[in-house]
């Protein structure tokens, strides 16, 4: 995925050499701070008393010059780092999404609180690694995903099992999953799973909803290729006894225990 600085619109290099330059003017005091008139004194002190006087010269320049700038080049990236419309045209169409219910039973009627259990496995069959970026992938599911923990949440919530995906509730049936610092990078073939529990039970293909998409702050948003129509292609069967029809698989173990 490619590198975009986002200050001002400024270019990538320029917004590097801004952000290392900042680090001496808001680090001033203790160990980091740079005193440019002792550095030209001990360097003059090198040339009066020979090379003997270079190793704390050296040492000097390691501690308030050399690691900092080590340290900057490899993490402004970071700080910097954005997508441009060309990334999310990529993700979109080569992004291949499966939703499957593993677990419509994890909870019983009697339950205070019934949940089911599903699973969102997303490959990248493009060439282009897909990287942690200010980009989100957006869905509608009617049923509220990590309830508990997204409900009146703008901060999201980290998904357990360490997918680096955040999952916020916007508004209605609209979730965000956004890769947060522990994201790993995708790429040819790799693919993430996001488990989760959601509210209730998902009792047919058609309670999934198509068309999800890709989005971030000043591009154009891009429907997901493997999402689109009511198809509903990306969603796995519902042919097991834990992911089908949870109402004829309630009746069916209480058929059976009144036979008992």
């Amino acid at each position: 995925m490619s590198e975009q600085a986002r200050i001002v619109n400024v270019p990538r290099k320029q917004a590097e050499i801004f952000l290392r330059f900042s680090l001496f003017l808001c680090q001033r005091g203790g160990t980091w701070k740079f005193n440019y008139t002792d550095l030209i004194h001990s360097w003059c002190g090198v040339r009066q008393k020979g090379l003997h006087a270079m190793a704390p010269t050296l040492l000097m320049l390691l501690q308030r010059l050399i690691l900092p700038v080590i340290f900057w080049y490899f993490s402004a990236p970071v700080l910097i780092r954005g997508i441009e419309q060309s990334d999310i045209n990529n993700m979109v169409s080569n992004l291949k999404v499966r939703y499957d219910v593993i677990d419509n039973l994890q909870t019983s009627l009697e339950d205070k609180k019934k949940t089911f259990r599903a699973q969102i496995t997303l490959v990248n069959e493009g060439a282009a690694d897909i990287t942690v970026g200010d980009w989100a992938l957006y869905l509608c599911s009617i049923r509220m995903i990590e309830e508990e923990h997204t409900a009146h949440n703008s901060q999201g919530f980290v998904l357990p099992g360490g997918p680096g995906i955040n999952v916020t509730h916007i508004n209605g049936c609209l979730f965000k999953f956004a890769p947060n610092k522990d994201f790993k990078t995708m790429k040819h073939n790799d693919s993430l799973v996001l488990a989760f529990n959601a509210s209730f039970w998902c009792a047919a293909r058609t309670d999934v909803m198509p068309n999800w998409y890709i989005a971030s702050d000043g591009l154009q948003a891009r429907t997901i290729t493997s999402t689109t129509g009511e198809k509903l292609t990306f969603v796995g069967p519902f042919e097991t006894f834990k992911n089908g029809n949870v109402f004829q698989a309630t009746c069916t173990i209480r058929t059976h225990h009144r036979s008992d």
